[in-house]
């Protein structure tokens, strides 16, 4: 059955957050079909072709941390382009992941309203479903994410989607993926960044066993805020 309210949803680009001022978020799966009918056929034919996923923001204009400052920072460039949707706040929801190129961007006024604002990405592939780990929280020193459960050990390729939003005091995160047995047992390293800072976003990969259980821990000095997906099988 239905569970999730729209509340729970969040939507990060590039080491932003953008949710303060959101009003709607959509994310497209979807196929370029390709027509494949040959003369003599009876009917037209179609097969799926190429993934062509996209990603629809909008929201009030907010010219500090929404997508009007992502815009005027990162609009058609290739770096820092990681995007997630978090469906759910909590440590194993569901969440959606990739790396995007925003193509667009509008700021429109009506009489006596206030300036609302819209966004476009294309996703660079498809996007990846995975599990969140953490919706943004500030943490200050070392710490670590609750553990989410991916149901069983997965082999392959994984991958580590990261938004670092702001950082105060000296120094720079190293941030690790670590998976273990048991929600209890013992953790290790399976991906990990080292000299993470803000206002960024990032994916770190590897192959080899995750084990059924997964977390995110941070090694840093000073507060740093952060969002983070795992994605199996990347």
């Amino acid at each position: 059955m239905a569970k999730l309210w729209s509340n729970d949803v969040r939507f990060y680009f590039g080491g932003y957050d953008v949710g303060t001022a959101t009003t709607t978020v959509g994310l497209t799966l979807a196929y370029a079909p390709l027509d494949v009918t040959a003369l003599g056929d009876s009917g037209e034919r179609m097969i799926a072709g190429i993934r062509q996923d996209v990603a629809e923001w909008g929201g009030i204009f907010d010219d500090s941390l929404s997508a009007d400052a992502a815009a005027s920072a990162l609009l058609g460039t290739g770096t820092n382009n990681v995007i997630q949707v978090h469906l759910g706040t909590g440590t194993g929801a569901i969440g959606y992941a990739s790396t995007a190129l925003m193509v667009f961007h509008k700021a429109v006024a009506s009489k006596s309203e206030l300036v609302a604002s819209e966004g476009e990405w294309k996703v660079d592939g498809k996007w990846s479903r995975g599990q969140v780990l953490l919706s943004k929280t500030t943490y200050t020193g070392s710490a670590s994410s609750g553990a989410t459960d991916g149901t069983a050990l997965s082999t392959g390729t994984s991958a580590l989607f990261l938004q670092v939003f702001s950082q105060t005091g000296a120094g720079s995160g190293t941030f690790s993926l670590e998976s273990a047995a048991t929600a209890t047992g013992v953790y290790t390293a399976f991906a990990t960044l080292t000299g993470g800072t803000a206002t960024k976003s990032y994916i770190v990969t590897a192959t080899g066993s995750l084990d059924r259980f997964t977390r995110i821990t941070k090694t840093a000095t000073g507060t740093i805020a952060l969002a983070a997906i795992v994605v199996r099988n990347y």
